[in-house]
């Protein structure tokens, strides 16, 4: 992790049959005045013993200068993975991670709070968090066994206000290197503190980095919303008091989604983009990995 400031980073999601990941990505890069330090990726779980990823989306962002945050499906249940059954699969993907060489974030089975169906992901089966726990440390063993040294382990649930306790399903400190963090603003709070300070409380006695992998904000919310993310995460005065020292990376979700009521979308609006465009410029942000 950066030893001052937070690596700054988005999803951006491609127009369909338009343009693709990378391209759409390039666009925000220009518009914003600079290259992005993380990259977001969203991949399946993969075909027999055929990994997800890497692929050239992932080339891509060696070449561009970022570091891919790589989001893994979990595609089988729990039980399945912790038992072997799946061992092929993960030793030619862990084998795969390893000749990429570039360092990456790694995030398997994100938001397993949020229960069975999540993200189309019908894995947890009987075996509930011990079942989770059991499998998230067996991928891990795996991948520690080839010889890959080049992931950073992201556990990230599903943290706005109102979701499942992610805290059962932890898989321990040796496990995990950072935290990630999903949390969008369904609470209609228009402040960044007040979507993410209720988890920020409970994890921080863990002491891992944290990284804000996905939120957003409606678009006439967007600024503020950003210009709060902004300053309580560099722990200036705000209204609310709130600091957050342990979060060491910022990623906004730049595409379509829905807040509780289903009124707006997170994609960046004509006023939050020139915010996302402030918050990157602002040297606190300026590390890269």
């Amino acid at each position: 992790m950066p030893s001052s400031g937070a690596y700054f980073g988005a999803w951006v999601m491609p127009v369909p049959g338009s343009t693709s990941a990378e391209a759409a990505t390039e666009v925000l890069e220009s518009q914003i005045g600079r290259k992005l330090a993380l990259h977001m990726h969203y991949y399946g779980w993969g075909n027999g013993i055929t990994p997800s990823f890497p692929d050239a989306s992932m080339q891509s962002d060696l070449s561009e200068g970022r570091t891919p945050v790589v989001t893994w499906g979990c595609g089988d249940q729990n039980v399945n993975v912790a038992s072997g059954a799946d061992d092929q699969l993960i030793i030619k993907t862990a084998e795969a991670v390893k000749q990429f060489g570039a360092p990456i974030f790694l995030r398997w089975y994100w938001e397993m709070n949020l229960g069975a169906g999540v993200n189309n992901q019908d894995c947890m089966g009987t075996g509930g968090a011990a079942g989770y726990i059991a499998a998230w440390q067996h991928i891990h063993n795996i991948f520690i066994a080839q010889g890959v040294t080049n992931v950073s382990w992201l556990w990230n649930p599903a943290g706005t206000p109102g979701r499942p306790d992610p805290a059962p399903y932890y898989p321990g400190s040796n496990y995990v290197d950072w935290i990630g963090f999903d949390g969008y603003d369904k609470i209609q709070a228009n402040d960044f503190g007040g979507v993410f300070s209720n988890f920020y409380t409970e994890f921080s006695s863990y002491n891992k980095p944290i990284l804000i992998a996905e939120t957003g904000e409606c678009p006439t919310e967007q600024a503020a919303y950003l210009e709060s993310a902004q300053t309580e995460i560099e722990g200036k005065t705000n209204p609310g008091g709130y600091s957050f020292p342990l979060v060491k990376g910022f990623m906004y979700f730049d595409a379509p989604g829905s807040n509780s009521t289903g009124t707006c979308i997170w994609t960046l609006s004509s006023t939050g983009l020139p915010a996302f465009t402030a918050m990157g410029a602002d040297p606190f942000f300026q590390q890269k990995p």
